[in-house]
C-alpha cells in the first residue's frame, strides 16, 4: 500500500462536477465491496477513495481510473471519457500551477522566510 504522504505522479482525470462521485459509487456497487475492501484491492488508503476522491477534493490519477474501470466494468472507458470527463490534466499539474502562482507573488522569495536583511547584517563586518 502507498504510504501516507506518498504521491502518484501521473496524468489526472478531471471529471465534470458530480461525475467523479458517481463513477466511484458505480464502481463500489459493481464490485460489491466496502470502501475499505475496495481500497485494499487497489492498494490505496480508504480515506483517499471514500473521502478525497468521492467528495471530489482531489482528482483521480489517469492510470488508476482506467485500472478501476477495467477491474469493475459498468461501462466502457470511451463512454466515460466522452460524457463524464471534462479534461485530462498533465502530470504534476497542481504543483506546476502552485509554483507559477508563487512566482508571480514573490519577487524576492527570501522575503517569505524573513531574509530581508542583507548578508552583512547576518555576518557582521567581516563580510565586507
Amino acid at each position: 500500500m502507498r504510504k501516507i504522504g506518498e504521491v502518484i505522479i501521473d496524468k489526472r482525470v478531471k471529471f465534470k462536477r458530480g461525475f467523479q462521485k458517481l463513477f466511484l459509487i458505480k464502481i463500489k456497487e459493481k464490485s460489491g465491496l466496502t470502501w475499505k475492501q475496495l481500497a485494499e484491492s487497489l492498494n490505496l488508503c480508504e480515506h483517499t477513495i471514500s473521502y478525497d476522491w468521492k467528495s471530489e477534493k482531489s482528482t483521480i490519477p489517469f492510470s488508476i481510473a482506467k485500472n478501476i474501470l477495467k477491474r469493475y466494468p459498468f461501462t466502457n472507458w470511451k463512454y466515460i471519457e466522452k460524457n463524464w470527463i471534462e479534461k485530462i490534466l498533465i502530470e504534476n499539474w497542481g504543483q506546476k500551477k502552485s509554483w507559477r502562482s508563487k512566482q508571480k507573488k514573490d519577487k524576492n522569495p527570501g522575503e517569505r522566510w524573513g531574509f530581508r536583511r542583507n548578508f552583512r547584517d547576518y555576518f557582521g563586518g567581516w563580510a565586507s
